[in-house]
């Protein structure tokens, strides 16, 4: 790879960048994994787009769409994960005086990507909120 000389002030804005994309897919991984339904009552449980555990009359169920969902945060998952590598991989080297700018332009393809992602992330929410609504406790 070939190793460019950053002055001071590329170095700021690279670990700026760098230190943001880490607390954006923080914040996208808390999303995913904190319930948006906690429900009480004659069906107990949670309800994430990760995972969820129901249960009617202290006997679980299974809902189709609830088995679904998590299948689809799968790109959701991957991203995040491609996201905090590429960024510590970035602050390291930038630490070490060895940026290449193949990582900076892999930093902001992943940035592209999560803008699309939350288009994903938004339709998930709203299928789980129409689907959680329409439960029928009969």
């Amino acid at each position: 790879m070939r190793e460019n000389k950053l002055i001071s002030q590329d170095k700021i804005i690279i670990l700026i960048s760098s230190i943001s994309t880490i607390i954006y897919t923080a914040y996208i991984l808390t999303i995913i994994f904190t319930p948006k339904y906690i429900l009480s009552g004659v069906i107990n449980g949670y309800i994430a787009l990760l995972h969820s555990k129901l249960e009617y009359y202290n006997k679980t169920i299974l809902i189709d769409f609830l088995s679904t969902i998590p299948i689809l945060t799968i790109p959701i998952l991957i991203l995040a994960v491609y996201q905090i590598s590429i960024a510590i991989n970035v602050i390291i080297n930038v630490y070490r005086g060895k940026v290449s700018v193949h990582m900076v332009k892999l930093m902001f393809g992943g940035g592209l990507a999560s803008i699309n992602i939350c288009g994903l992330i938004l339709g998930l929410f709203k299928i789980l909120e129409q689907e959680t609504t329409n439960l029928n406790l009969n």
